[in-house]
């Protein structure tokens, strides 16, 4: 296809040439013929660089680029948010990229980003394979870091051009938690971009900065405030002494910008228990007796064996001092967590409806599990006629709010087998069989990323997949392989804190199915979530303060290792705990974010089990029938006519790849007019009618075949001397622009939940096929739409519609 395209462009400009040169060849005839006088030729010189593009541990492309002076590529406006073909001029890094890009199907420029005030292009993404890779894009020439951006830096032929994911450097401390007179080793590295069998090599003489949270912090540029800086040594090392107890973070500078590294965090402790002796006179003699004395912010032991509780609480022994006594961070208490999980309980089954689900049925699965967590049988919760596991059992597949069927396959299996269905029952035999089948493309399984690998591996093994299922093993090197250096996991290539925490969860409960996990894995992430712990106790996706959603599935998989309390304690002598238990409001919800005075249901649908010291999958405690083959109605098979069919929107997608070698415009309309909440109906200035929005499209996004590659980047030999010129092609608002033209608050159009009819799933379809599932988002947003599997209605409760214009 690309090449169609390629082939396209050029016939148009091959039949100008032809004319042109038609042109010059009667010109020079005639010239000729009025003088004898000779000419000569110029002969062009062909400019090559070696072109290398690498991606973690492996090199995605290498090869020699001819250069060329002009490229065309599709290009976003960082300010309007619309895509036009844009014309590139040459040569440059950026030129090269995108002749690389035509030369090879091994990757593609997925998004390219011009930031008008800068006057300058922005490499945003890099697709190939199952991954998407995002905003982290760096280049070297010829063993240089160049500070100008791709577009901007002249190739003159015969240079070596390495393109990578990642930071040029980084840093490392021999202890991440020290006590204060005590020095840690910091080491400063370089990323050798060129070796595969050599990741990281010592950097000499790099400026270090150290600092501590920005108490004024006003966004992301100032969250620190450098309070001293110092240098590595010949050999990249140094011995750091702090002075005072507390969090600090330490990170490689340069004046230039030439050499950065991401923070690292150190916390420094208030030093060990001092000993002491005191002498006691008393009748027979003297007796020296040891004593200990605390300092304010250390835990002293309580004495006696440390045991695990249902809820994360230690038990100690019998006349242990208070912790008034010793200044020791108490630790939540099982009466204090059950009390929370109650009233948590309490608010999750009063957004129950008539027909049984809560808010959707992706939420309906979360809450079944979270009922059994709480020891409650979900096919005795109902406010109607139908129980919250009846609901479930009416599960919609066909459903367009479901954004990502192979997260939601899964999420269900475990969401019946928790509430007691019979794993080898007609219903969740033919779920697994979705899984199996409809979500495998090639080695890869789902959508990018891991998270619904990660569910699908989980429903498998309690399905009693064998290790040896190529399935199985598949989703089990996925989620391993994609364990980063600083032990972190991905979210699509992203760290964070939470997908980690659902990576120890599923790997832990593979190697007690008896799968290969090796140890290193988890020590290695647990070292990681200790790095990024905040002060008050828990995790975030983004500034100083812990957000429930984050924390509790960092929870759920500390749970899964049977870690507790007081292994987690921070320099505060707070826990993950206190975060789930200190932010439920007055209301028994968590806030959003996003939307305040609204429920935050991303992270109320996971917190309760993580509040139990529970991990997924959660255990069935009671046995419920399967009523496929007695009940239609009930059935999810008997509904297969109405799901998506994978074969036929394959078939379609070629179609429209084959159809033209030009961009596929396509049209479709996003009429809204009678959205409304069933409490507060809309009024008649809040609604919009047929509002027509163009888009481009050759793939359909939300199906699980939106890993195919998209042809968008042709180039030309135009001559540098050409003027410049800029295509515009008739594209669509982006999602940015649709969500902006909606001013309706979320509880206005999403809240209808349960009474939302055929026609409003018809609208959330048209909104789902217009959001840039496959491009990285701002953490939450993207965790939204590729993960959880939770549905547009879900993510209308989370954001707010008008927030989704953060999602590209």
């Amino acid at each position: 296809m690309k090449k169609a395209i390629f082939s396209l462009f050029f016939l148009l400009t091959a039949i100008g040439l032809a004319i042109a040169s038609a042109n010059a060849e009667n010109m020079a005839v005639a010239a000729n013929t009025a003088s004898t006088t000779p000419f000569t030729t110029t002969t062009t010189t062909v400019l090559t660089v070696n072109f290398n593009l690498r991606y973690l541990d492996q090199f995605i492309w290498q090869g020699q680029i001819e250069l060329a002076s002009t490229t065309f590529a599709l290009v976003k406006d960082s300010d309007t948010k619309e895509i036009a073909t844009t014309t590139l001029f040459g040569p440059t890094v950026l030129t090269a990229l995108i002749q690389a890009d035509q030369a090879t199907d091994s990757f593609f420029l997925s998004d390219l980003q011009y930031y008008a005030s800068y006057n300058s292009y922005y490499l945003a993404c890099l697709q190939f394979a199952s991954t998407s890779a995002c905003y982290n894009w760096q280049y070297a020439i010829d063993d240089q870091y160049p500070m100008v951006s791709l577009d901007q830096y002249a190739l003159a032929g015969d240079e070596d051009v390495y393109m990578y994911f990642g930071a040029p450097c980084k840093i490392t401390a021999s202890t991440s938690s020290l006590a204060l007179g005590t020095t840690t080793t910091l080491q400063t590295w370089r990323y050798n971009y060129d070796n595969l069998n050599q990741e990281w090599t010592p950097d000499p003489n790099d400026s270090i900065d150290i600092s501590i949270d920005n108490p004024n912090s006003t966004d992301w540029s100032n969250i620190y405030l450098t309070i001293a800086t110092t240098s590595s040594q010949t050999d990249g090392t140094i011995d750091y002494l702090f002075s005072s107890t507390g969090t600090y973070y330490a990170k490689i500078v340069s004046e230039n910008w030439s050499k950065w590294s991401n923070p690292i965090t150190i916390t420094v402790n208030e030093p060990a228990l001092l000993a002491s002796t005191t002498t006691i006179d008393i009748a027979t003699g003297t007796i020296d007796i040891t004593t200990s004395t605390a300092p304010a912010s250390t835990t002293p032991a309580t004495g006696g064996e440390e045991k695990n509780s249902d809820s994360g609480q230690e038990e100690t022994p019998e006349g242990t001092p208070s912790p008034e006594q010793t200044n020791a961070p108490a630790l939540i208490n099982n009466q204090t967590i059950q009390q929370t999980a109650d009233k948590l309980w309490q608010y999750l089954i009063s957004q129950q409806s008539s027909d049984g689900k809560i808010i959707d049925h992706g939420i309906t699965d979360w809450m079944i599990m979270s009922a059994v967590a709480n020891s409650q049988n979900p096919n005795n919760i109902k406010k109607g006629e139908k129980s919250l596991l009846q609901s479930a059992l009416n599960y919609d597949f066909s459903d367009p709010t479901d954004l990502n069927l192979c997260a939601a396959y899964p999420r269900h299996w475990l969401a019946l087998y928790t509430a007691g269905l019979p794993a080898d029952g007609q219903t969740l035999t033919e779920i697994k069989k979705h899984i199996k089948e409809d979500c495998v493309f090639g080695n890869a399984y789902g959508q990018n990323g891991i998270n619904d690998d990660i569910f699908a591996l989980m429903a498998l093994l309690a399905n009693g997949e064998s290790a040896n299922d190529t399935v199985v093993n598949l989703l089990l090197s996925s989620v391993k392989s994609d364990q980063q250096t600083d032990g972190s996991f991905t979210w699509g290539g992203y760290s964070g804190a939470d997908i980690t925490g659902g990576a120890i969860n599923v790997l832990s409960y593979a190697k007690s199915k008896g799968l290969s996990v090796e140890q290193n894995i988890f020590d290695q992430a647990l070292s990681y979530l200790r790095a990024n712990q905040l002060s008050d106790g828990g995790w975030t996706s983004y500034g100083n303060t812990s957000d429930v959603m984050t924390t509790a599935w960092v929870m759920m998989g500390l749970n899964a290792l049977g870690q507790t309390q007081s292994q987690w304690l921070s320099d505060l002598g707070k826990n993950p705990w206190n975060i789930l238990i200190e932010n439920l409001t007055e209301q028994n919800y968590y806030e959003s974010p996003y939307s305040l005075g609204q429920p935050d249901w991303f992270a109320l649908k996971h917190a309760l089990p993580a509040l139990l010291s529970m991990s997924w999958p959660i255990a069935p405690k009671y046995a419920n029938s399967d009523p496929a083959g007695q009940n239609q109605d009930n059935n999810p098979s008997a509904q297969t006519d109405q799901k998506l069919n994978l074969d036929e929107l394959i078939e379609i997608e070629k179609e429209l790849n084959n159809a033209t070698s030009s961009l596929i415009k396509a049209t479709s309309t996003l009429p809204l007019e009678n959205i409304s909440s069933t409490s507060t109906p809309a009024t008649s200035t809040e609604q919009i009618a047929n509002l027509p929005i163009t888009i481009v499209s050759s793939s359909l996004i939300s199906a699980p075949i939106s890993r195919s590659r998209n042809p968008i980047l042709v180039s030309t030999p135009i001559p540098a001397s050409s003027p410049y010129e800029q295509e515009s092609v008739d594209l669509a608002k982006s999602a940015d622009e649709i969500s902006s033209l909606i001013p309706l608050p979320a509880e206005q159009i999403l809240s209808a939940g349960p009474s939302q009819t055929d026609n409003d799933k018809q609208k959330l379809q048209q909104l789902a096929d217009n959001l840039p599932l496959d491009t990285p988002a701002r953490n939450t947003a993207k965790k939204a739409l590729a993960g959880f599997g939770a549905g547009a209605l879900g993510l209308g409760l989370l954001l707010g519609f008008r927030v989704i214009k953060n999602m590209v």
